[in-house]
């Protein structure tokens, strides 16, 4: 299933998220695109994470490498995180990685991790999809 947001915004700032079931639910994709508030990531993250689809879960792919304006505040990145906290509450061995090439928006993917109680090596930011991917396929071997 892929579910397109187009959050409403002004014409020229529109976030599109596409997300992907993969693997039969065993792993979910989000795709950002375009001006990314905040307050979207916290309404698309609530509607998604079902327990349900949580407790299939085995990884995550967030990929904000085509995101041209982040607008995400300290205080949303700390919502962000007690939504994740709560997910891992139900299933504390989902693997995620974050990926985008823009440094400022990384460092954001790193104190997003930082605020996610109990993410240990569970959590990686990377500059590019080929890293993640690589980082993946490692991390899911193993488990």
């Amino acid at each position: 299933m892929v579910v397109y947001l187009n959050i409403g915004l002004p014409e020229k700032c529109t976030m599109t998220i596409k997300v992907k079931y993969l693997e039969e639910g065993q792993g979910i994709e989000f795709i950002l695109s375009g001006v990314v508030h905040g307050s979207d990531i916290i309404e698309i993250h609530k509607e998604i994470h079902s327990p349900k689809v949580v407790a299939k879960l085995k990884f995550k792919i967030i990929d904000k490498s085509n995101v041209t304006e982040n607008y995400v505040s300290v205080e949303e990145v700390k919502a962000i995180s007690e939504l994740d906290t709560n997910i891992n509450d139900i299933n504390g061995n989902i693997i995620t990685a974050f990926i985008s090439p823009n440094d400022l928006v990384r460092s954001l993917g790193d104190l997003w991790k930082e605020y996610i109680k109990d993410s240990s090596d569970s959590i990686r930011t990377f500059e590019t999809r080929e890293e993640a991917n690589k980082w993946l396929a490692t991390k899911l071997d193993k488990a």
